[in-house]
């Protein structure tokens, strides 16, 4: 089986997971900070639906911390609260198991000179050097553009990075509403080139480049393959959108209409 092949498989298994982290995160509590009742409508429960073991566990301990809805907050009060990752370390933390999800892996984080204060954290199988030519992969977190982190969104590069020995990138783009559109796009394409320029300097093979994001992520990771086609720049080999901001309708494009010319010569 084919690293991507490798790629493709854990991410349908994590998707669940992630899942659940949005729409723990998203719908949390009921309660305003005012107390009172919520105007978003929840779907009915199912009954017969039962979280797997581990997840209840996360669950249980992500309603004690007592998250707010966050369409109650701004985004600065929304991006300092509770989330589902900072259950799952109390987990973690409370049970100590015999898990590290780094194990095997080089973490390490940059600023790009030439790029702002965007930054990237590199999640690299520590066997890899300047000759192993492997995968590699550009991830997107997500969280509707607004909120969220390199941390809130680490499990999946960690897990994609050891079970598919590949190097994934995880790009922190600017968020709303303080980088309004397309700011985000556009960080998102200037660090895929980035990476495709230097893959090869980390052990990585720009031939073998994968996309992959999540919710606000995937519309990201969608974007970021059309420019590099338009661009005529390393296409991505895959793209992995989970539940993206996306359409599947393909809208041509309009060719602009010019305006009517008058071509009269006054005297």
């Amino acid at each position: 089986m084919t690293a991507l092949s490798k790629l493709k498989l854990v991410l349908v298994a994590t998707t669940v997971l992630m899942v659940s982290d949005s729409i723990s995160n998203g719908q949390a509590s009921s309660e305003t900070s005012a107390g009172e009742k919520s105007a978003i409508a929840k779907p009915a429960a199912d009954p017969s639906a039962k979280a797997d073991a581990d997840m209840a566990k996360v669950l249980a301990v992500f309603s004690k911390l007592g998250p707010k809805s966050i369409e109650t907050l701004t985004p600065a009060e929304t991006r300092k609260q509770y989330t589902v990752d900072d259950a799952v370390k109390k987990v973690i933390k409370d049970e100590r198991p015999d898990f590290d999800p780094h194990k095997g892996l080089k973490i390490s984080n940059s600023h790009f000179a030439d790029m702002g204060k965007l930054s990237l954290r590199y999640y690299t199988p520590e066997n890899t050097n300047k000759d192993s030519n492997i995968p590699v992969v550009v991830y997107f977190r997500g969280d509707g553009w607004v909120i969220a982190d390199l941390n809130t969104y680490d499990a999946t590069p960690s897990a994609l990075a050891r079970k598919a020995n590949a190097i994934v990138v995880s790009v922190d783009y600017p968020m709303a509403p303080e980088h309004k559109f397309p700011a985000a796009h556009d960080e998102a394409i200037e660090a895929y080139k980035y990476i495709v320029k230097h893959a090869k300097r980390w052990g990585g093979n720009a031939d073998r480049i994968g996309l992959v994001g999540e919710s606000a992520g995937g519309n990201l990771a969608l974007a970021t393959a059309i420019a590099a086609r338009d661009q005529k720049i390393t296409v991505p080999v895959a793209i992995i959108s989970i539940y993206p901001v996306a359409t599947t309708t393909w809208i041509p494009p309009q060719k602009k209409k010019m305006p009517p010319q008058n071509h009269s010569i006054r005297p």
